[in-house]
C-alpha cells in the first residue's frame, strides 16, 4: 500500500470540489485516499487505496492519529489544513472565502454561529502547520495574502480549461442558476424580482438546482404557483446538469461572494448569456455579458427583463460579448501534476 503520499477529501463530494477531486482520481490512482462517505462510490471504484469515513471531529482525530508514520506528504483538497501539526508536508488546496469574518454587523453574527466560524477557528489553528498553500483564483490569493503571513508560500492554480463549444441546442429555460441556498448566494432576490415582473405580466423561465429540503425553505411549490420556476433536485448527475445548463438561455448568477465561481465558466464554455453580480470574483475568469447589483431587487429585476425581452425578439447572438481574461502567473494544471508530492 503506498500512504507515503495521502489525499485528504473529507467533506468533498460534489461541486467544484468534486471535480477537483475526479482530476486527483485520475492522475494520482496510486495515492492513499480518505473519502467522505457522500461521495458516489462510482468516483473511487477504479482505486485500490483508501477509506471512506464519516465527517465527524473524532473520525478525523483518528484519522490524524492513524496517520503511518513513514507517510511524508498529504494534501487536503478540502480547502482547510489539519487542526493539529501531524509533522509531515502539508499542502492546501484553498477554496472557501467565506470562512472569513464578514465586516457588517448583522453579517457577522450570523457567521459566528454558523459552521463558517468553526472553519475559520481550524485555519487559524492550522495555517502555521501548511507547507504550500494551491489557491484557484485571484480572488482567493488576495484574501489568502490578507489572512497569512508574508513568508506563507501561495501558489496560484489554473485548475480549468475555458475553450467554448458549440452548442445547438433547443433552449428550454430562459434563465438557471445552479447553487444551494446558502445565504451569499441570494436567491430571495431573486425570487422579489421574478414576483415584481409577474405583476407586469412577465413571466421567465428559471431553473434551480435546490435540495428537498431547500425547497421547503423557499416554500417553492407555493411560489411556482405564481411564477415560473422549475428545479433540478439531482444536480449530483453532472451529464444531466451540463445538459440542462446548454438547454438554459442565459445563466444568472447573484451570489455575493464566491472563490471560483465555477457555474460562470461552465456557462462560457457552452455559449449562454452570462449575467453575475457586479463582484470582483465573477470577473476574474470571464468577461460577462451583464452585471447588476446583487443587493436592489430593482436592478436584477431590471437585468431579467433586458435579457427575457434580448430573447423574445431572437437577438441573443448580438449579446455574447463574454471573453476570457488573460491571466498571469498560473500555474498549469498539468505542472501540477508532474510536481506534487513527488
Amino acid at each position: 500500500m503506498n500512504n507515503e503520499n495521502i489525499i485528504y477529501a473529507l467533506g468533498v463530494h460534489k461541486g467544484g470540489g468534486l471535480i477537483i477531486l475526479k482530476e486527483f482520481l485520475k492522475k494520482k490512482k496510486n495515492f492513499f485516499y480518505y473519502f467522505d462517505n457522500r461521495l458516489n462510490p462510482i468516483h473511487y471504484r477504479h482505486i485500490k487505496h483508501y477509506k471512506v469515513i464519516k465527517k465527524n471531529f473524532i473520525n478525523v482525530l483518528k484519522i490524524y492519529s492513524a496517520i503511518p508514520k513513514k507517510t511524508k506528504n498529504i494534501i487536503f483538497i478540502n480547502g482547510l489544513p489539519p487542526f493539529l501539526n501531524l509533522k509531515k508536508n502539508i499542502f492546501v488546496l484553498f477554496q472557501n472565502l467565506n470562512i472569513f469574518p464578514p465586516k457588517k454587523i448583522f453579517n457577522f453574527l450570523l457567521w459566528f454561529f454558523s459552521l463558517d466560524f468553526l472553519r475559520y477557528v481550524n485555519f487559524k489553528l492550522g495555517s502555521k502547520n501548511v507547507l504550500t498553500w494551491y489557491v484557484l483564483s485571484d480572488v482567493a490569493n488576495t484574501v489568502l495574502e490578507r489572512n497569512l503571513k508574508k513568508s506563507d508560500k501561495i501558489v496560484k492554480l489554473m485548475f480549468f480549461k475555458l475553450n467554448k463549444n458549440i452548442n445547438k441546442k433547443i433552449k428550454k429555460y430562459d434563465f438557471i442558476y445552479p447553487a444551494d441556498l446558502k445565504r451569499h448566494k441570494n436567491h430571495k432576490k431573486i425570487i422579489l424580482a421574478l414576483l415584481d415582473l409577474e405583476k407586469q405580466n412577465i413571466k421567465p423561465s428559471f431553473l434551480f438546482t435546490l435540495s428537498k429540503i431547500e425547497k421547503k425553505k423557499l416554500n417553492f411549490d407555493q411560489l411556482k404557483k405564481k411564477i415560473n420556476i422549475y428545479n433540478f433536485e439531482n444536480h449530483n448527475n453532472r451529464l444531466y446538469f451540463l445538459d440542462l445548463l446548454k438547454k438554459s438561455n442565459c445563466l444568472f448568477f447573484p451570489s455575493h461572494n464566491e472563490t471560483i465561481g465555477l457555474p460562470i465558466l461552465e456557462a462560457y464554455k457552452q455559449n449562454l448569456i452570462i449575467a453575475t453580480a457586479d463582484k470582483p470574483y465573477a470577473k476574474q475568469f470571464v468577461t460577462p455579458d451583464f452585471t447588476f447589483n446583487p443587493d436592489s431587487v430593482y436592478s436584477i429585476k431590471q437585468t431579467i427583463k433586458k435579457i427575457y425581452f434580448i430573447k423574445k425578439k431572437n437577438i441573443s447572438n448580438g449579446y455574447k460579448k463574454s471573453k476570457k481574461v488573460k491571466l498571469s502567473n498560473f500555474l498549469e494544471k498539468e505542472q501540477f501534476f508532474k510536481h506534487i508530492m513527488k
